[in-house]
Protein backbone atom coordinates (compact mmCIF):
# COMPACT_ATOMS: atom_id res chain seq x y z
CA UNK A 1 0.00 0.00 0.00
CA UNK A 2 2.80 2.42 -0.13
CA UNK A 3 3.29 2.92 3.83
CA UNK A 4 5.72 0.45 4.64
CA UNK A 5 9.05 -1.17 3.25
CA UNK A 6 9.00 -5.27 3.84
CA UNK A 7 12.23 -6.45 5.16
CA UNK A 8 13.16 -9.99 3.98
CA UNK A 9 16.35 -12.30 4.12
CA UNK A 10 18.83 -13.48 1.40
CA UNK A 11 16.55 -16.32 1.43
CA UNK A 12 13.57 -14.84 0.79
CA UNK A 13 12.00 -14.59 4.85
CA UNK A 14 9.91 -12.08 5.60
CA UNK A 15 11.84 -10.41 8.47
CA UNK A 16 9.65 -7.21 9.07
CA UNK A 17 8.58 -4.08 8.00
CA UNK A 18 9.47 -0.47 8.98
CA UNK A 19 7.12 2.39 8.47
CA UNK A 20 3.59 1.07 8.45
CA UNK A 21 3.00 3.63 11.23
CA UNK A 22 4.73 6.00 10.11
CA UNK A 23 1.11 7.79 8.28
CA UNK A 24 2.84 9.77 5.34
CA UNK A 25 5.72 7.10 4.79
CA UNK A 26 5.84 6.69 1.09
CA UNK A 27 9.65 4.78 0.22
CA UNK A 28 9.82 5.15 -3.80
CA UNK A 29 13.51 4.57 -4.46
CA UNK A 30 15.96 1.80 -3.02
CA UNK A 31 19.53 1.22 -2.95
CA UNK A 32 22.44 -0.88 -1.41
CA UNK A 33 26.03 0.32 -0.93
CA UNK A 34 28.58 -1.76 -1.07
CA UNK A 35 28.46 -2.88 2.64
CA UNK A 36 25.04 -4.06 2.34
CA UNK A 37 23.32 -0.99 4.01
CA UNK A 38 19.81 -0.24 2.54
CA UNK A 39 18.61 3.73 1.39
CA UNK A 40 15.04 4.22 1.38
CA UNK A 41 13.69 7.30 -0.60
CA UNK A 42 11.11 8.35 1.35
CA UNK A 43 8.74 10.82 -0.56
CA UNK A 44 6.43 11.29 2.07
CA UNK A 45 8.59 12.53 4.71
CA UNK A 46 11.00 14.70 2.14
CA UNK A 47 13.74 12.27 3.66
CA UNK A 48 16.59 9.69 2.54
CA UNK A 49 16.83 6.42 5.74
CA UNK A 50 19.66 4.41 5.95
CA UNK A 51 19.58 1.07 7.35
CA UNK A 52 21.62 -1.67 8.34
CA UNK A 53 21.74 -4.92 6.66
CA UNK A 54 19.56 -6.17 9.26
CA UNK A 55 16.78 -3.64 8.95
CA UNK A 56 17.83 -1.04 11.88
CA UNK A 57 17.72 2.63 11.06
CA UNK A 58 20.87 4.26 11.28
CA UNK A 59 20.85 7.93 10.05
CA UNK A 60 18.14 10.13 8.74
CA UNK A 61 19.06 12.18 6.09
CA UNK A 62 16.66 15.20 5.82
CA UNK A 63 12.87 15.10 7.02
CA UNK A 64 10.04 17.83 7.08
CA UNK A 65 11.09 21.10 7.39
CA UNK A 66 14.41 20.18 6.38
CA UNK A 67 16.04 22.00 3.60
CA UNK A 68 18.68 19.36 2.24
CA UNK A 69 15.62 17.60 0.05
CA UNK A 70 12.70 17.94 -1.74
CA UNK A 71 10.25 14.46 -2.24
CA UNK A 72 13.18 12.20 -3.34
CA UNK A 73 11.99 9.24 -5.62
CA UNK A 74 15.08 7.86 -5.74
CA UNK A 75 18.92 6.89 -4.47
CA UNK A 76 21.83 6.20 -6.14
CA UNK A 77 25.30 4.63 -5.12
CA UNK A 78 28.28 4.21 -6.41
CA UNK A 79 30.56 1.49 -6.58
CA UNK A 80 32.82 3.39 -3.92
CA UNK A 81 29.58 4.27 -1.97
CA UNK A 82 29.28 7.64 -2.70
CA UNK A 83 25.14 8.57 -2.18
Amino acid sequence: NGRGALHYDADGHRLGQIGQDAGTFRPRGIGVDPAGRVYIADTGHARVLLLSSDGNILQTIGGDGAPILNQPTDVAISVDGSV
